[in-house]
Formats: structure tokens, C-alpha cells, sequence
């Protein structure tokens, strides 16, 4: 679980300033049609530990899970 919610974490790293690249280049090309600037983006995890991790309220912490916010 630790290893697949680090995964997901580190692909959200990176997946932001991609997104974020995408919009600055849509505005500068004048691309107003939302379905060419949508930046809806699916992730796939299989690890049913690491989805019930992520979808949990603030502070996202288990008795098993704990020593992962320390990272």
C-alpha cells in the first residue's frame, strides 16, 4: 500500500505543472472550446489499500498508514 500511495503521489507531482502547461498554451493560442482544454486526467490504481488511503478525510492517516506522512 505504502509503495502504490507514494506512486500515485509522485504521479500527481508531476501531472500538475503539465496541466497547468497545457491551459498557458491553450490561452495563448486563443483555444476557447472547452473540450480541447479539458484537463480532466484519470488516474488507474489497483491497490485497494492506496485508493481507501487517498479518499480519506484530512489528517489521511490509519494505525497502519501513519509513518507515511512522515515521508
Amino acid at each position: 500500500m505504502e509503495a502504490e500511495y507514494i506512486a500515485m503521489s509522485i504521479v500527481c507531482w508531476e501531472l500538475i505543472p503539465l496541466r497547468d502547461l497545457i491551459k498557458e498554451i491553450a490561452a495563448a493560442l486563443d483555444v476557447s472550446n472547452q473540450d480541447v482544454v479539458s484537463t480532466h486526467t484519470t488516474m488507474w490504481e489497483d491497490n485497494v489499500g492506496a485508493l481507501t488511503l487517498a479518499k480519506m478525510e484530512l489528517p489521511r492517516m490509519t494505525p497502519r498508514s501513519k509513518h507515511i506522512a512522515v515521508r
